[in-house]
């Protein structure tokens, strides 16, 4: 007989003979049958208890995870639902003793996505594969990716405790927060002009604060490093120079994403996610890119469908630093929001929005993952950077970040007062009005949120307009290039005699119209990125041979004229002429015109952006001989994929060379070099 049997018989003797209530019954048999549970669950209680009995803790506890600080060391409470769960980590920078090495709001490495697993009696760490595209593999073909492609193991934790009913385990996290990890690079090797290296001092490491909120917790952490910078990697400017910064470590789960991936395409330039695929159809692996794009999906889709404007389920936002200085915020706001023209010419309205920083939201973190921000840091840098963050499974953007420095009015400044001053009397000064600085800033910060759109620069853009419509009353409404992202951005061929030419370029032109369209516009395709590719793939071919469409990513070797930097025009010799002709001009009245600068620093300055302008015109024509302008294209277009410059326009070009070269030492101002320190002229420098 069965032993359960048995006690069930046992039981119901004792019942009948008197020596057993039947109300007792249920208890003796719980005692009996659970006492091994109670006493496991009583064990691992203790042993929980333990853990933090009689020791400091500072604990943040939220609706996602807790945390603990004790003795220094950081233990993360994870609830055990979410082991098998993909999570999410990043660090972000959130004070410094030197912002021209690190600067605040930076993230220098691209957050992490893993997932804890039980594996006999540790927790492992696992990043999963992202290199396989396995959208709709076939059973067997989704077999043999699993055992060829696996997840890997990265690193294991041993559980300090369980809670008494197992949903919690404890885990020390030091490896993650406060040691040198291989996930998360602190110090970039590479900081505006400066490369960099950088040591850490383990002895002074310490844990600042915790945070835990209902869908994300952070550790604030003080590292300190030895840094050694040098300017291009030539000429060293710090020696092991000590270097305290605070650092935010962000923990979240990682959103089952719901954008559906696209395919890009070479004839629209976006930032892409190289993955490899292994069609049922073919007997061969392929190459597949991801285009990095946010996920906006319409609010209203049967109006989106009537081709009505909706604002998308999720916006993207921005939240504006409160340290900026006065005046700034304005056109800061200005250069971001512009972009929602391109988004209304996809069917969308208010995508973007720019919110302050909150003053009464306990929730609000800028150094949280969860945030996109724009950044104000002082420091010597004279520009306005940017990064953004995609999701390696679908490409999609999920956070960004801009960052604004303190001296970027003096570039703003020398940029256009070289570009414009032959032309625009007002900038003959020392420094931009009010109004020249927030238009300058407006338009650099547009091009930036192009970039945190995960566009492209678009060099071949400023080729599309004539040299003649350039000096015209017509650039007002072309603009100098057709995309803001050709990275031109004041109409420095324009002469003094010309009347009603655009001098700035702060338009989004056609491309960027075209290309928004592209990466956003939403289809009802029941999430096919197949269907969504021929789709857009159709669109594209039908207006291929637009000119002002066509994008040229960057060349990794000069060998296309009609791709270059610091261009305008669609003749590098007409516009070469003109440009020198304004450069002359501007030089020789730089004493004039510049009167508050003492000790010629600023005269200086501007007198080597010249020089230099002399110079990036001449090498824009000299890529006239041998070049090759090339065209991104597919074969059922029938446009030529590249062709050769002209022989005579080579031969013309060669000979306008030969005769600048002749006469380079000639455009020098002698007069002015010898009023300063006894320096090499940058001409003879340059010939």
């Amino acid at each position: 007989m069965h032993k359960s049997c048995i006690r069930c018989l046992l039981v119901a003797t004792a019942i009948s003979a008197g020596s057993l209530s039947l109300a007792a019954a249920p208890s003796a048999l719980s005692s009996r049958a659970f006492g091994d549970d109670t006493k496991k669950e009583k064990k691992e209680e203790d042993k929980y208890t333990k853990f933090f009995k009689d020791k400091k803790v500072e604990t943040a506890r939220g609706k996602f995870v807790t945390l603990h600080k004790i003795d220094g060391n950081v233990y993360l409470e994870l609830p055990t639902k979410y082991l098998g769960k993909e999570l999410m980590m990043g660090a972000r920078v959130t004070s410094t003793t030197d912002p021209d090495y690190l600067a605040v709001g930076s993230m220098n490495s691209a957050p992490i996505v893993f997932r804890f697993e039980k594996q006999d009696s540790v927790i492992v760490m696992k990043a999963p594969n992202s290199i396989v595209y396995r959208r709709d593999a076939s059973p067997e073909l989704q077999k043999a990716l699993e055992l060829n492609y696996r997840d890997q193991s990265v690193e294991s934790f041993t559980p300090e405790a369980y809670k008494a009913d197992s949903s919690a385990v404890v885990l020390k996290i030091n490896s993650l927060v406060t040691e040198s990890s291989p996930f998360f690079e602190i110090v970039p090797s590479q900081q505006g002009p400066f490369k960099i290296t950088s040591s850490r001092n383990a002895g002074l490491t310490f844990v600042r604060g915790l945070k835990s909120f209902d869908n994300n917790a952070s550790v604030c952490v003080e590292m300190n490093f030895s840094v050694t910078a040098s300017l291009l990697g030539i000429m060293t400017v710090a020696k092991d120079m000590p270097l305290t910064a605070e650092v935010t470590y962000t923990i979240m789960p990682a959103q089952e994403s719901s954008a559906i991936p696209r395919f890009a395409d070479a004839r629209v330039g976006y930032e892409t996610s190289r993955k490899v695929s292994f069609p049922d159809y073919l007997d061969q692996s392929e190459p597949v890119y991801l285009a990095h794009r946010w996920s906006l999906v319409p609010k209203d889709k049967s109006a989106y469908a009537a081709g009505k404007l909706s604002e998308p389920v999720k916006k993207i936002v921005f939240y504006l630093d409160n340290t900026l200085p006065a005046g700034w915020a304005k056109p800061v706001r200005e250069g971001v929001l512009r972009w929602n023209k391109a988004f209304e010419g996809a069917g969308f309205k208010n995508v973007l929005e720019v919110r302050d920083f909150p003053k009464n939201d306990k929730n609000f973190d800028p150094d949280n993952l969860e945030y996109s921000c724009i950044r104000f840091v002082p420091n010597t840098a004279e520009s306005v950077t940017s990064s953004s963050w995609t999701d390696p499974r679908t490409g999609e953007i999920f956070a960004a970040n801009i960052t604004i420095y303190n001296n970027v009015e003096r570039q703003l400044y020398k940029d256009r007062f070289i570009a414009t001053a032959a032309v625009d009397p007002s900038i003959r000064s020392g420094r931009l009005s009010q109004a020249q600085f927030e238009q300058s800033l407006s338009l650099l910060v547009s091009q930036e949120v192009g970039s945190v759109l995960g566009l492209l620069p678009n060099h071949a853009s400023s080729y599309a307009y004539s040299v003649e419509d350039l000096r015209s009353s017509k650039s007002q409404s072309l603009g100098l290039a057709s995309s803001i992202l050709d990275g031109v951005s004041y109409n420095f061929l324009a002469q003094p005699t010309d009347k009603g030419a655009r001098l700035v370029n702060d338009q989004l032109g056609p491309y960027d119209l075209f290309a928004i369209d592209w990466g956003y516009r939403y289809f009802d395709l029941k999430g096919d990125p197949a269907a969504e590719a021929k789709e857009l793939l159709s669109r594209v071919d039908k207006r291929a041979r637009e000119p002002y469409l066509r994008y040229a990513p960057e060349q990794r070797y000069a060998v296309d004229p009609t791709v270059r930097t610091e261009d305008l025009g669609n003749d590098p010799i007409k516009t070469a002429e003109l440009t020198m002709k304004n450069l002359a001009f501007i030089q020789s009245n730089l004493s004039k015109w510049i009167t508050n600068d003492p000790d010629s620093r600023k005269k200086k300055s501007l007198y080597l952006a010249i020089v230099q302008g002399y110079y990036l015109q001449l090498k824009n024509a000299m890529s006239l001989v041998g070049g090759v302008v090339c065209q991104e294209s597919r074969l059922s277009t029938s446009l030529p994929r590249y062709q050769v410059v002209p022989k005579a326009k080579q031969r013309e070009a060669f000979q306008w060379l030969l005769r600048q070269a002749k006469d380079f030492q000639g455009k020098a101002d002698r007069n002015f070099e010898r009023k300063g320190f006894i320096d090499v002229s940058y001409y003879d420098q340059l010939l």
